[in-house]
């Protein structure tokens, strides 16, 4: 499942690397940083969401939940999740 979901997620920032990024950014992801681009795409797809006030928080450590809530997302699992 581990493989599935690297596969998922690569092949979304592959497609997407293609469209602007020139989406709602989060406040705390400094534009130009090594991960900006990738924060904005999987966000826009719809698997990695913020935190509550609207931040990313990209120093903060994933909890167990936040991961598996992220890899249900990236396989489209919701609706079998909840």
């Amino acid at each position: 499942m581990t493989k599935r979901l690297l596969v998922a997620l690569l092949v979304a920032m592959v497609v997407m690397g293609t469209v602007s990024t020139a989406f709602a950014a989060f406040s705390d992801v400094p534009s130009g940083s090594k991960n900006e681009s990738a924060v904005t795409i999987l966000s826009t797809l719809g698997i990695l969401k913020g935190l509550p006030d609207g931040t990313f928080g990209p120093d903060k450590t994933i909890t167990r939940a936040e991961f598996a809530a992220v890899a249900v997302r990236a396989l489209g699992l919701e609706s079998a999740a909840e």
